[in-house]
């Protein structure tokens, strides 16, 4: 340990702020073996690169703030950072939190005796090792096959293991995630909707909790609009049903509009809602004119944006939200009528001699044109869908969206798309999340789920 122990004082950690130590009870690798399980489903060799090498800088999955609290001038919250994480190797080693035979496995696989591997929190749907490492290159394919080998994951014949992805962020800590095991017939572990996390007059939604124990959770004022991505069962309309409770109960009064071919998402609250995409076109069109009018007001008060103008007058101008699940139907179907009334007005206007009409506005110019424009009167957009392809949604359009979700979706170019790292399509089904709010790190985890009995019961308390 004296390597360590220089390695760590050489880290400068005198400058760090005093820290404050929560005990914590870990469990043994062995009994986490039982219990908790892994997945045998496999990631290939090019997916598992993808993943390690496309995010080394983007985040890291650093020790819980269960574990470990902060007291500094600079933080009266008692937590530090995220973003300005402090060394804790010796503070791991020192208290206990180490676990041992995780540690002397990494340190024979990846030949290097400054690791430090702890358990990290406990979560329903994945395993954590967090890792405290010098520099190691924790993306060599042959070793990780080999901890696979040494931790009894079992793999198939010339695949990856099952880890989904390695953080890092340089300071010595990565975290490696891994699936649990959902036995054949059994239905995995639920995280419950919390709606004491939601606060009035405050448009900051609860989606989930990720893998450190922390809440996966989108503020408005700094991604007023938001995209989720996901196939069949990976749980994307349980994770935009979350987004819409959460926003009606930070504002009971607001106007929403929900489109749904599926009609999933038609239990939430809403003020208007459809599952025919024809229906849907008209329906976005009558929002943008509500838009309109809220973004005037807004502009008339001399205010930047809705949030001002809330701050200014509160109550006074409700937030409206348009949400649509399964937003490419919305667009294939809904332009087809838009075009097929087109060509028929076409074809009036050349029997009566009127002039010949222009061409009409197809989904996305109007939707664009509400998510570019009226974001700052207060009009919030959630779109889902299954694949977003860059050819028929281009950035000018997905940049507006600045809360992206993804579920488990069919590819890597997918998650690529919804979260700009591969990964997701590895993701477990019903819940696993990779959650992007702006340029912050991703945040790894599962979506919260309220059964239709709590859906009721929140509704019925809150009417």
């Amino acid at each position: 340990m004296n390597n360590l122990t220089s390695y760590v004082r050489a880290r400068n950690i005198g400058k760090m702020p005093s820290i404050e130590l929560h005990p914590i009870n870990i469990a043994g690798l062995s009994s986490l073996l039982v219990s908790g399980g892994y997945l045998t489903h496999t990631v290939s060799g090019n997916v598992s690169l993808s993943i390690l090498v496309g995010i080394t800088s983007a985040a890291a999955l650093w020790v819980s703030d269960r574990y470990v609290k902060f007291s500094s001038p600079e933080s009266n919250s008692g937590y530090h950072p995220l973003t300005d994480p402090p060394d804790e190797v010796n503070h791991v080693v020192n208290h206990g939190k180490m676990d041992t035979q995780l540690t002397a496995t990494y340190r024979e696989v990846f030949k290097d005796e400054s690791i430090v591997v702890e358990l990290g929190e406990p979560h329903p749907r994945f395993i954590t090792h967090i890792i405290w490492h010098d520099d190691v290159n924790l993306s060599d394919a042959r070793k990780l096959r080999t901890l696979a080998r040494k931790l009894n994951i079992e793999t198939e014949v010339g695949r990856e293991p099952p880890f989904q992805i390695i953080y890092s962020m340089g300071g010595g800590a990565s975290g490696i995630v891994m699936p649990k095991i959902i036995p054949q017939g059994e239905q995995p572990s639920i995280i419950p909707f919390d709606p004491s996390f939601i606060k009035k007059g405050k448009l900051i939604s609860f989606l989930g909790i990720d893998v450190r124990g922390r809440p996966i959770s989108n503020d408005r004022s700094i991604a007023p609009h938001g995209q989720a991505t996901g196939t069949t069962n990976s749980g994307k309309t349980v994770a935009i049903r979350n987004q819409i409770f959460s926003d009606w109960l930070a504002f009971p009064e607001s106007i929403i509009y929900s489109i749904d071919y599926k009609s999933g998402i038609k239990s939430a609250p809403h003020s208007k809602f459809t599952s025919d995409m024809i229906e849907g076109v008209q329906m976005i069109l009558e929002f943008r004119e509500l838009a309109r009018r809220n973004w005037e007001v807004v502009s008339e008060s001399g205010l930047d944006n809705w949030f001002e103008f809330e701050e200014k007058y509160p109550g006074t101008l409700p937030p409206i939200f348009l949400n649509i699940d399964e937003y490419p139907q919305l667009v294939s179907e809904g332009d087809r009528s838009i075009l097929e009334k087109w060509q028929q007005d076409k074809i009036d206007a050349k029997s009566s001699g009127d002039a010949a009409p222009v061409k009409p506005e197809l989904v996305n110019d109007i939707m664009g044109e509400i998510v570019r424009v009226y974001r700052a009167g207060g009009a919030f957009v959630f779109i889902g869908g299954q694949k977003f392809p860059a050819k028929e949604y281009p950035t000018s359009f997905t940049d507006m969206f600045d809360c992206r979700i993804a579920m488990r979706v069919v590819d890597g170019d997918a998650s690529r798309q919804a979260v700009d790292v591969a990964g997701a399509e590895n993701l477990p089904d019903r819940g696993g999340m990779m959650f992007r709010l702006a340029s912050n790190p991703i945040q790894v985890g599962a979506a919260a789920f309220m059964t239709s009995d709590a859906r009721k019961e929140l509704l019925k308390k809150t009417t």
